[in-house]
């Protein structure tokens, strides 16, 4: 285990920054320039190209969480986050479940969804339907056609179908649903360039005027799902911490008003992981909330006793990308994404689902015991200094 006796990184926040860096350096096989960029960060000239108007750069602190072991990999997790006690919770709560597993996880198929809205002009909606259902297998080569490096690397259209819409107050509409393997990236761009291209064509095909060409960031079919389990008969946890933390559980089922602030913890792990790797974490989050909202909003992790175990459980849909966007200009992305070792951006949705349970692990058993202000606190003082 990285924390294990024997282990560099054992005692890493005890560590001054320069020390840090060199054990870091020395795991992942730093270059002289990504050590440098650590410090040097984003310059203006690189900002000028990311984003309109600049006139400065805002920085914000790069921490590395240790002692997460995911699917049997010990994995360095870089984070950027304001917050005290992010970084330390996600690293306490790794510790202990590193004794008993680790995370296990897995994710779905990089699928995103764009959507094509028509106004129906002269057939009605169930004509509509019909027609592109019987055009389908045109309108994916078609959009095929217009992203055949995409193609090529095993991505491309994979379904298109309508969803009706009968009754709004400005009358009956359609959604032409695009579902697209975007492969490596985010896919965004990917998306809209698709949309845009078969409008054209769908609206002919339908006798319809269309008017929104965009992705969707529902993202139901992109998942990434993360497990682990805790001993109750352990010094790490005893049975009264496993069953609080278990009606904790219960509280944010049945309340939204404690969901949303249980989600938010969890959000602590997988924004701090989303900013580090440059993904858009505006994205992440919407699509996020909507899955919590699918059935009435609820919480995103699962906690149950099961035997002596304590068993979580975090399902969540993560659009990321290793490839494109800010990965191109920012120095720093690219160096996190070296230290975690990602090769596919399943791998790194898998990791940020482990971070955010990790994260929710912590929050919960703050929360169910000393509370959230004395482990804060702690932390805190040290700005006081």
């Amino acid at each position: 285990m990285i924390e294990g006796e024997n282990s560099s990184f054992s005692g890493f926040y005890k560590k001054t920054i320069s020390e840090r860096v060199d054990l870091l350096s020395a795991r992942v096989g730093l270059t002289k320039e990504e050590r440098m960029s650590f410090e040097q960060g984003l310059s203006m000239l690189q900002a000028d190209l990311m984003i309109e108007n600049v006139v400065g750069v805002y920085e914000l602190p790069l921490a590395i969480a240790t002692n997460f072991v995911i699917d049997g990999k010990e994995t360095l997790i870089p984070m950027v986050v304001e917050e005290a006690s992010v970084v330390a919770g996600a690293s306490k709560a790794a510790k202990i479940i590193s004794k008993y597993g680790g995370f296990i996880t897995e994710a779905g198929p990089s699928l995103l969804k764009g959507q094509i809205q028509i106004i129906p002009q002269n057939l009605d909606l169930t004509v509509i339907k019909k027609i592109i259902e019987s055009s389908e297998k045109t309108l994916v080569k078609r959009g095929n056609s217009l992203v055949p490096n995409l193609v090529k690397r095993g991505g491309g259209v994979v379904s298109i179908g309508v969803t009706m819409i009968s009754e709004t107050r400005v009358g009956p509409m359609a959604s032409v649903d695009v579902l697209v393997n975007i492969g490596e990236a985010m896919g965004a761009n990917i998306v809209n360039k698709i949309c845009e291209g078969l409008a054209d064509e769908v609206g002919k095909l339908t006798q319809a005027r269309v008017n929104l060409k965009i992705l969707s960031n529902h993202l139901d079919q992109r998942l990434a799902v993360a497990r682990c389990q805790i001993s109750t008969s352990s010094e790490d946890l005893s049975l009264e911490i496993a069953q609080r933390i278990v009606e904790a559980q219960v509280f944010a089922e049945e309340s939204v008003d404690r969901a949303v602030t249980h989600n938010k913890g969890v959000l602590n792990g997988i924004d701090a992981v989303a900013l580090a790797t440059g993904q858009d974490w505006r994205a992440i989050e919407a699509g996020v909330h909507a899955f919590a909202a699918r059935e009435g909003y609820g919480p995103l992790t699962k906690w149950k006793i099961e035997g002596d175990w304590l068993k979580g459980e975090i399902k969540v849909p993560l659009a990321v990308g290793i490839v494109g966007g800010i990965t191109q200009f920012h120095p720093v992305v690219a160096t996190c994404l070296k230290i975690l070792g990602v090769k596919t951006s399943g791998d790194l949705s898998r990791i940020m689902a482990a971070v955010g349970l990790a994260q929710n692990f912590a929050a919960l058993y703050s929360l169910v015991g000393e509370g959230v202000q004395k482990s804060h606190g702690k932390l805190h003082r040290r700005k006081l200094k």
